[in-house]
């Protein structure tokens, strides 16, 4: 109908929003915190401190809903818990991240995420990495073959790639 159902009230400007997997909650990005919310009641259930603080643009949460990430621009990847707030995880990109283009693709269960990165000022592309996402510890580097594009399988259990070369 596009009627307002609920109005949210926060102090700080807010960067990146998402829906819990179960549609009760929602989380707001901020520039130093994360917040949750109630959405029957339109309270605000925890705010979270985050340990860098920097713009993010982007917030989801993982499969079973139990954590979410939050990333952007020249910060690294923060793991929270949902039910906490606290943060338990994340990884740290190259500091010069901001220059880059690139994608990070979370495994099935959520447990690793692959980045594969290209910098666009050198036109040149960096190995894959695979990386636990709850430890932030690279569990494995692409160095061989580095992929534009890739997938896991269903069972998370193997990594698809394809990429482009030059004759």
């Amino acid at each position: 109908t596009g009627r307002e159902i609920r109005k949210f009230s926060s102090q700080s400007h807010i960067e990146a929003l998402a829906f819990t997997p179960d549609g009760k909650h929602a989380v707001s990005n901020h520039y130093d915190a994360v917040k949750l919310w109630d959405l029957q009641t339109g309270q605000e259930i925890y705010t979270s401190k985050k340990k860098n603080s920097a713009v993010t643009s982007s917030i989801f949460f993982l499969s079973n809903g139990r954590y979410f990430m939050a990333f952007g621009f020249q910060t690294p990847v923060h793991v929270w818990e949902t039910a906490t707030g606290r943060e338990v995880g994340g990884l740290s990109l190259p500091d010069d991240f901001h220059k880059r283009s690139g994608t990070i693709i979370v495994s099935p269960g959520s447990r690793y995420v692959l980045t594969q990165l290209y910098e666009r000022v050198k036109m040149r592309q960096e190995p894959a990495k695979l990386w636990d996402l709850l430890t932030g510890k690279v569990v494995r580097e692409l160095n061989r073959a580095i992929p534009y594009y890739s997938v896991f399988t269903k069972d998370g259990s193997k990594i698809l790639s394809a990429r482009y070369e030059d004759n």
